[in-house]
């Protein structure tokens, strides 16, 4: 069996999800597609998570791609949350999701009326773009009554999910404040290539440990959404395409392709500000035996600091990483044109970081068209 120690499997990881060497901004749709999507319930968060990886990027360069040369498309995607996919995968993850029933009461996909609803929406947007107010009143043409109405302006995105995992919705350029919707097929340019089901959750599993590997199957059911022993299913259908690895003691999984790099991995000394719900922490591995969070064992963690990072409500802070390890959580605000980043580490840091967390403030400030202030607590 291959053996590593997880300070190895940490700097394999950081190069994987280009937090290492940063790519260029031509690789944008590249990059998102290898992390498997960015989560997206706040998008200033999809923005400084591509910072965090690219030399050279702009907020406008993120937005481009995602209204423009539509390389990117943002819908409700695995555990029910908004995601940032790459648009060439959509079809991929769209068949992911449909290969569960268990998970269809999460994604709404066994209420009638939502199932009715999703419908009526997919034929409301097909070729056109429109806010939620636009869309309930085109709902409305196409046979739905005052329920449909209230559900769609009523909540945030409870009736709109299941037309977003069966493909019939993803969203459009906003209106100002607005959010706007539209139909993926006409907004792509074409229909998304599904592949069979079986075929895409093994093509999801091999994806996962390319980009957050070493893992087990509690690792893969948190990010997915399904339970453990689906997981481990997933992982096994993958057959000699996986290898089991120790790390430190504990067997994980990783591709064959890269399993045996990690004995020659020499750890990295590296810092990065990650802003909230970055993919580092939302895919971090569960020690717990796979609950909603990571365990009080998570070797990227500093001991006893778990809640800092994963907060009620579902909230995942922006953290310090320093050598792969999660060391602190940072805040900032902005007064005029300066950026004031305020710095909360777990302990005493090593002599390295004070610099790192320097030049990672100078880059937020940069990307945010301000001047960098950094103050540590």
């Amino acid at each position: 069996m291959i053996g590593a120690t997880w300070a190895q499997a940490l700097t394999w990881r950081l190069g994987r999800q280009f937090l290492l060497d940063r790519a260029g901004p031509e690789h944008v749709p590249a990059v998102v597609d290898r992390l498997c999507g960015l989560h997206a319930q706040l998008m200033s968060s999809v923005e400084w998570s591509l910072c965090a990886r690219f030399d050279g990027l702009t907020v406008d360069d993120v937005r481009a791609c995602l209204w423009e040369r539509r390389t990117l498309v943002k819908l409700w995607a695995m555990r029910a949350t908004l995601h940032v996919l790459a648009a060439e995968s959509l079809g991929l993850f769209l068949a992911g999701m449909r290969a569960y029933e268990q998970a269809w009461t999460l994604y709404g996909l066994r209420d009638p009326i939502r199932l009715e609803l999703a419908d009526r929406i997919a034929t409301a947007v097909r070729g056109r773009v429109l806010t939620r107010r636009q869309l309930a009143a085109a709902v409305g043409q196409h046979g739905g009554g005052d329920r449909e109405r209230e559900l769609l302006l009523g909540g945030w995105g409870g009736a709109l999910k299941p037309a977003s995992f069966l493909g019939h919705l993803c969203f459009g350029p906003p209106d100002g404040p607005r959010v706007r919707f539209t139909d993926p097929a006409s907004w792509l340019g074409s229909a998304s290539e599904r592949p069979d089901r079986a075929a895409a959750l093994a093509e999801i599993a091999r994806r996962f440990l390319d980009a957050y590997g070493p893992a087990g199957a509690a690792d893969l059911a948190g990010w997915w959404g399904v339970n453990n022993a689906q997981a481990a299913d997933m992982l096994a259908s993958l057959g000699e395409a996986a290898v089991e690895v120790d790390i430190d003691g504990r067997r994980l999984w990783m591709t064959a392709e890269h399993g045996r790099e990690l004995a020659t991995v020499t750890p990295a000394r590296v810092v990065r500000l990650l802003p909230a719900f970055d993919q580092w922490m939302v895919c971090a591995n569960r020690l717990d035996g796979g609950g909603s969070r990571p365990g009080p064992g998570l070797p990227a963690l500093h001991p006893g600091r778990r809640t800092d990072v994963y907060r009620r409500q579902g909230w995942v802070s922006p953290v310090l990483v320093v050598d792969g390890r999660i060391d602190g959580v940072w805040a900032h605000r902005r007064t005029g044109k300066t950026l004031h980043v305020r710095i909360s580490p777990f302990g005493r840091l090593p002599r390295h970081a004070r610099a790192g967390i320097d030049a990672e403030v100078e880059r937020l400030a940069r990307f945010s068209c301000a001047e960098p202030a950094v103050s540590m607590e």
